[in-house]
């Protein structure tokens, strides 16, 4: 319906929902007294989004109607919603379970994950978990997991985490990241890199059919290698850290790529 002679007024403000100003996601916009001319029977309010490059989820914000003039507010609340277009892309660079044993040098076990991807990745925001289990075809995931639900890791940079120590070794790890407590095999293992906190089954081994290259069949799975016995043992840097395990690595894009969706408001013009 189009609006009466004289038109339509009304206020129109920017709300913040899971999507905020102060976190710079969208441009805050409060307009007074805005018009629906005479004849006409929609007006295009515009919201501001800002771009980043953090994986995280879709985010919403609300736009609200009040003080319509020669109109009722049928409804006067819309939802905008900022759809995530960054994917992850992480994957495990080195493990090694040999951290305490006898004639050690290194104290703790440790699994380094590696962002290859172009965006970064907040755990806090996308948590990850590691879990490992025996390297046979019959060994399941279990309980030995370590959950990564914080810290920060950037395009090209490597994250630490430091997993249980033995009663051996003589040198303790770089600061890591994160710490857990899962206690490596020497000999061989696999270790899954996976998406959110909830564990693989017990019941299942995801991808390991006995043959490289390992590929998970499951879609939560970012990285799943087979870890074999290094030939020796060498301390992983800040910077490059040299492989230690051989590992059979293929990481799964999280995220689908998508755009900016925005509700509409409704306005009836009042009858005259």
């Amino acid at each position: 319906m189009a609006a009466p002679t004289g038109g339509i007024t009304f206020d129109i403000v920017t709300q913040d929902g899971t999507a905020t100003v102060a976190g710079n996601d969208y441009a805050a916009r409060n307009l007074k007294s805005q018009t629906i001319p005479a004849g006409q029977q929609a007006y295009l309010f515009d919201v501001n989004v800002n771009g980043d490059t953090l994986v995280e989820p879709n985010e919403t914000f609300f736009v609200n109607l009040t003080n319509a003039s020669s109109a009722t507010i049928g409804d006067g609340q819309g939802q905008g919603t900022i759809l995530n277009d960054d994917t992850a892309n992480l994957v495990i660079s080195q493990v090694f379970g040999g951290g305490g044993n006898s004639g050690a040098t290194l104290k703790n076990d440790f699994v380094e994950i590696f962002n290859r991807g172009s965006t970064m990745v907040d755990f806090s925001i996308t948590p990850y978990l590691v879990q490992y289990a025996s390297a046979n075809a019959s060994g399941n995931f279990g309980s030995d997991k370590t959950n990564l639900t914080s810290g920060t890791i950037a395009p090209g940079k490597y994250f630490l985490l430091q997993e249980a120590a033995g009663s051996g070794g003589t040198t303790n790890l770089p600061t890591p990241d994160a710490t857990g407590s899962i206690a490596l095999t020497t000999a061989s293992g696999k270790v899954a890199l996976v998406a959110g906190t909830t564990a693989l089954s017990a019941t299942t081994c995801p991808g390991d059919d006995g043959a490289s290259p390992f590929n998970p069949n499951n879609s939560n799975i970012a990285d799943r290698p087979r870890s074999e016995k290094p030939a020796a043992a060498r301390t992983p840097t800040t910077t490059r850290r040299t492989r230690l395990f051989q590992l059979h690595s293929r990481a799964t894009p999280l995220l689908p790529p998508t755009t900016v969706q925005v509700a509409r408001l409704r306005i009836s013009p009042l009858m005259m």
